[in-house]
């Protein structure tokens, strides 16, 4: 936005023309801007439909500028006001120029003499590109900043800080504020305050035994009992007997 337009974006939509609003002539240029988006829809660019709507969108924004010098509106979800009149609503939001501009954001938009030129067109051009765009992706801020556009005036909020109430200006107001932000957060990322007047209390650790035991070196704790030592017996004097048989094989074939 070029610095002659910025200074745009502080003015009140509906300027200071007392009862002098062209409410009429501004809901007749809604009705065509909505039948040529359609027409711009539904027909290529050499159409002679297509080409008959957006010339009389044209012819209606010359007029227009004869009796005023820029077009400042206020968007809201549903409808299109200039100053406090309603110049265009619509039933359905799929079909809705205003919740189109409302759902990213924008709440105030400025046509300006030179719109009904070579512009008009590139503007039903982002409108198009605008209804296509899905969720996940680009938004129409994206595409108006990609077209520069020189005679529409767009003017937005951010969605994540609309209807935060900011902190009002004060001794000691700023740290408070920020304190109070802090422990909410802190708060948030334990699951929620502790108890009054309780602490949080800290992880249970398994104890270990203090001392050794005497009993842990008993060897009658590994003792074998009196069959178990017949067994252990009977297979040492077999392996013994196998060891001679071999120590007198090896002997014989020397």
């Amino acid at each position: 936005m070029s610095d002659a337009l910025t200074g745009l974006a502080g003015e009140s939509a509906g300027g200071d023309w007392g009862d002098d609003l062209p409410v009429a002539e501004v809901q007749s240029l809604f009705v065509t801007l909505g039948k040529a988006f359609r027409a711009f829809q539904l027909y290529d660019r050499n159409n002679p439909v297509r080409q008959r709507f957006v010339e009389s969108l044209r012819a209606e924004f010359t007029a227009l500028w004869t009796q005023i010098d820029k077009l400042p509106l206020r968007v809201a979800e549903d409808n299109i006001y200039l100053a406090d009149a309603t110049v265009y609503g619509a039933e359905s939001r799929a079909d809705s120029l205003a919740f189109l501009f409302f759902r990213d954001g924008v709440r105030e938009i400025i046509f300006l003499p030179g719109i009904e030129g070579d512009e008009l067109e590139r503007f039903l051009g982002v409108l198009q590109k605008a209804r296509k765009l899905v969720p996940e992706g680009e938004d129409l801020l994206t595409v108006l900043w990609e077209e520069d556009l020189q005679y529409f005036v767009h003017i937005f909020v951010d969605l994540l800080a609309e209807g935060v109430e900011l902190p009002e200006p004060g001794a000691g107001s700023d740290q408070k504020q920020m304190k109070a932000a802090l422990q909410a957060l802190a708060e948030g990322c334990r699951g929620g305050p502790p108890e009054s007047g309780q602490g949080a209390a800290p992880p249970e650790e398994k104890e270990g035994p203090a001392t050794v035991s005497k009993d842990d070196f008993n060897p009658t704790l590994y003792a074998l009992d009196p069959r178990e030592m017949e067994i252990l017996a009977g297979e040492l004097r077999s392996a013994h007997s196998s060891s001679s048989t071999l120590t007198n094989l090896g002997s014989w074939l020397r």
